[in-house]
């Protein structure tokens, strides 16, 4: 399982994470279209530690901390229109379950 996964990350852009067979096609050119999103999560790490690098020492983290049953409004989700998609392909990332711990 472990090689497998490793073989498919190799596969991948490290820039971007699309498959390298495709993105890096010249026949490609294009035919990729880049959006900008605000991670939430990244941007309560980055306020917690005042933008300033963590010491050796430290290790931080960010918590999901919305009550269980809590589902943010899917109109609020980044939307990626684009001409020539489908309406299926155009979708709102989906929030995992937590884990009880």
């Amino acid at each position: 399982m472990a090689l497998a996964l490793t073989v498919h990350e190799d596969g991948l852009c490290r820039g971007c994470g699309h498959p390298k067979d495709r993105s890096w096609n010249e026949d490609m050119e294009g035919e990729y279209q880049a959006h900008r999103v605000l991670c939430q999560a990244c941007q309560a790490m980055h306020l917690a530690t005042d933008g300033h690098p963590l010491s050796p020492a430290e290790t931080a983290f960010v918590l999901d901390i919305t009550p269980d049953g809590y589902d943010p409004d899917p109109r609020m989700a980044p939307r990626f229109d684009t001409p020539n998609a489908p309406p299926s392909a155009v979708r709102a990332p989906v929030r995992e379950s937590s884990i009880a711990g």
